[in-house]
C-alpha cells in the first residue's frame, strides 16, 4: 500500500519521499475491508468445529493480497486478538506534510447515515476505512464522498475524474533558492 511504502521510505531515509506531490486514495481500504475481515473471521470460527473445517479450509484459500485487506495498512488489526488498540500509525498528511493528499470514498447509501452505508460501504469497503487517515484533517487534505457509487465504480465515475483534475492539475513549483 501507498502507506507502507511512504513510511518505509521516510523510516529509512529514501530522498524520494520528499518528491511526493500528490497522493490520492481511491476506495483505499486504510482499515481494512469488512469483507476480508469477515471471511478472516468465518475462518477462524469454522476451524474451531471439526464439522465445519472444511469450510475453513475453502475461506484460507483467499490470497496473500486479500489477506492484507483484513487488517489495512501497516498490516496491523485495528484492536488486536488480546482486546488491546495497537500503536496509532503516522498519518499520511503528517508523514509527507509537503504533499497534497486526497481521499475519495464512495457508499451504495445515499448518504452517511442511510442503512446500506453503514453495513456495506460501498461494498467492499466502509467510509471510515477509506477516509480514516483524514480525520486529523489539515490544510494538506481533501476528502470526497460520493453517495450512491460503489466501490468498482468509483474508478471510472465522472465525478471523480473531475475530483482528479482538479487535484492533480498544473502544480505550482516550489521556489529553490538561488545564490547570487
Amino acid at each position: 500500500m501507498v502507506g507502507a511504502a511512504c513510511q518505509h521510505g521516510v523510516d529509512s531515509g529514501q530522498r524520494w519521499t520528499e518528491r511526493v506531490s500528490h497522493v490520492v486514495s481511491l476506495g483505499t481500504p486504510h482499515r481494512g475491508s469488512w469483507l476480508a475481515q469477515l471471511a478472516a473471521g468465518g475462518s477462524r470460527s469454522f476451524a474451531r468445529r471439526p464439522e465445519t473445517s472444511a469450510l475453513a479450509g475453502i475461506l484460507d484459500l483467499r490470497s496473500a493480497g486479500i489477506r492484507d485487506l483484513t487488517h489495512g495498512w501497516p498490516g496491523r488489526p485495528v484492536r488486536a486478538d488480546d482486546g488491546t488498540v495497537p500503536e496509532p500509525v503516522i498519518p499520511l498528511a503528517d508523514l509527507l506534510p509537503d504533499a497534497q493528499h486526497g481521499f475519495v470514498a464512495a457508499t451504495l447509501g445515499r448518504s452517511t447515515s442511510h442503512p446500506l452505508t453503514r453495513l456495506v460501504g460501498d461494498g467492499l469497503v466502509h467510509l471510515r476505512s477509506s477516509t480514516g487517515p483524514a480525520r486529523r484533517g489539515g490544510p494538506n487534505v481533501v476528502v470526497r464522498h460520493h453517495p450512491g457509487v460503489g466501490h468498482i465504480r468509483l474508478f471510472h465515475h465522472p465525478a471523480v475524474a473531475d475530483d482528479l483534475v482538479e487535484w492533480l492539475g498544473p502544480r505550482s513549483v516550489r521556489p529553490t533558492s538561488s545564490k547570487t
